[in-house]
C-alpha cells in the first residue's frame, strides 16, 4: 500500500526532528532506531485507516521473559505505570505458538498531526531513561535478555 501525503509528511518531520535533536539515529525502512544507554527506542510513524497519523515509540526492554513464575512482574508493572510520566510498560508474548515467553516493552504513542520536536524528543528521552533505569532491576527479578545486548553476552 502506498503511503499517503500525510504519512510521508509525518515521516519527513520525524526524521528532521530526530536528526536535529539526537546524534545516534539509525534509519530502518520506515522506522528509526535511537540508542540510549542500555535501551533502544524504535520510532515508527504510521497511519490509521481513518487517516489519523501517529508516532509509536517502542522500547523492547527485555526479551525471553517467562510469564510462569513471574506473576509478580504484572503487579510491578501496575506500580511502574503509575510512576511513568510518558508511556506504559507491559509484557507481550512472542509471535509464536509459545505464548508463555515474551518481551517486556515500554511504549508511548503521539498524535502525528500536531507533533512538534520538543514533544517527540521529550517523550523519547523519558522512555529511554526509564528503560535504562529499570531494565537491570527487572532482569534480575524476572530474567530475560536485554534487547540491545548481543546474543549470549549476559
Amino acid at each position: 500500500m502506498e503511503a499517503s501525503p500525510e504519512l510521508l509528511a509525518l515521516r519527513q518531520k520525524v526524521e528532521k526532528y530526530l536528526r536535529h535533536g539526537l546524534s545516534r539515529v539509525e534509519a530502518h525502512g520506515e522506522r528509526y532506531l535511537v540508542r540510549a544507554g542500555s535501551a533502544a527506542v524504535l520510532v515508527h510513524p504510521f497511519q490509521l485507516a481513518a487517516g489519523t497519523t501517529l508516532v509509536r515509540l517502542l522500547v523492547p526492554a527485555l526479551e525471553g521473559v517467562a510469564a510462569a513464575g513471574n506473576e509478580g512482574m504484572f503487579r510491578e508493572f501496575s506500580r511502574l505505570n503509575d510512576e511513568l510520566l510518558f508511556g506504559k510498560i507491559y509484557w507481550a508474548p512472542k509471535a509464536t505458538d509459545d505464548d508463555t515467553v515474551g518481551t517486556i516493552y515500554l511504549e508511548h504513542v503521539l498524535l502525528g498531526e500536531y507533533l512538534d520536536a520538543e514533544e517527540l524528543l521529550s517523550a523519547l528521552t523519558a522512555l529511554a531513561l526509564a528503560a535504562d533505569r529499570i531494565d537491570d532491576d527487572l532482569q534480575a527479578k524476572y530474567g530475560g535478555e536485554r534487547w540491545t545486548d548481543p546474543p549470549g553476552t549476559t
